[in-house]
């Protein structure tokens, strides 16, 4: 985690359920840092069993009104800080032959893009992270009847 100062709660509930949870600082956008935390890890308590990648950033706004500076970060982030952290732990799942790696996107990609997307943006802004979770679960069908109910529009591409 990048900062976990900025979540203790996180570490209250591992410690008050007694959950086997390290909280360990870790920049994903940083090969040095992955490569430090993962290697501490490792070194404490062997080797890893699963990795759970959910570091995620996400820009608001429109295509036109953001800067690309922007957009590289999310894939910074989103993409590479995922694949750094494979990187760290494979080598070490493949001498053990075995382990797991869960992706978890943290950003949706059903966004829509120009003057017409901020009440979007900004009701998806509203949601709790369990019903942006229940959201990122609807297959197409729902999130596409959803997009007509709540805001009159079919988003359908017209293939």
């Amino acid at each position: 985690m990048r900062n976990p100062d900025q979540a203790p709660k996180l570490g209250d509930i591992t410690r008050v359920e007694s959950l086997p949870i390290t909280i360990s600082t870790m920049d994903v956008d940083s090969d040095e840092s992955v490569s430090k935390a993962v290697g501490q890890i490792i070194a404490q308590y062997g080797p890893l069993d699963v990795l759970v990648n959910n570091a995620g950033i996400e820009r608001r706004g429109s295509v036109e009104e953001l800067c690309l500076s922007d957009f590289k970060a999310v894939m910074e982030t989103n993409y590479f800080g995922a694949i750094r952290c494979m990187k760290a732990v494979l080598p070490g799942m493949r001498i053990q032959g075995t382990g797991c790696i869960i992706e978890s996107d943290s950003c949706q990609f059903h966004y829509p893009v120009g003057p017409d997307a901020e009440p979007f943006l900004n009701w998806c802004a509203a949601m709790t992270d369990e019903e942006w979770i229940d959201w990122g679960a609807a297959d197409d069908e729902e999130w596409y009847s959803a997009i007509k109910r709540d805001f009159g529009v079919d988003a359908r591409s017209e293939l």
